[in-house]
């Protein structure tokens, strides 16, 4: 592949091959299965490869890039963890994909400090819940709940169920 103007999507590829081979689900599964294997080095060439080989204009990178931190992590790689998600936070600040994922890690390391800060950077205080910062709202609540502080691990969850009661009420969103 020469340039990105030659760069297939996932979309396209779906599309090119009438629907018939669920691509984006192999990706995804083919990434989850090599987590869920501890084979991280090899995940984190897949999810690479990824990246690299597909354009990412209507589709989003985020689980991929999720995945290559957390693999990096998990092999105790924590510089360049922190460096992988420091970057990818200058090229996409407030992107709840890489703050979830930051704070995953951070939490395995048992960096409840950190994590709390990146929590209190994102959440500002007057950010709803929705589908897409929902798993850091649950991550936010059980961060609180861990380190005592039940009051704020219950506004986390008021939060959460506003939004699945707005959303199984109307669920296009």
């Amino acid at each position: 592949i020469a340039g990105a103007e030659h760069k297939p999507s996932i979309r396209n590829l779906e599309e090119a091959t009438d629907y018939a081979y669920g691509i984006y689900n192999w990706l995804q599964d083919m990434e989850m299965e090599l987590g869920n294997a501890k084979e991280y080095e090899k995940r984190i060439i897949f999810c690479k490869e990824v990246i690299e080989i597909l354009t990412w204009e209507s589709d989003s990178s985020d689980n991929y890039r999720a995945a290559i931190g957390e693999s990096m992590n998990q092999l105790g790689q924590v510089k360049k963890c922190d460096e992988w998600y420091k970057n990818w936070s200058d090229e996409e600040p407030k992107n709840a994909a890489c703050i979830n994922s930051q704070i995953w890690c951070l939490v395995e390391r048992n960096e409840f400090d950190r994590a709390k800060t990146l929590i209190e950077e994102y959440f500002d205080g007057h950010t709803e819940c929705n589908v897409k910062n929902i798993t850091m709202f649950m991550r936010a609540a059980s961060l609180y709940k861990a380190l005592g502080d039940e009051e704020m691990a219950i506004s986390y969850e008021k939060k959460m169920k506003i939004f699945q009661k707005g959303f199984l009420a109307n669920p296009i969103q």
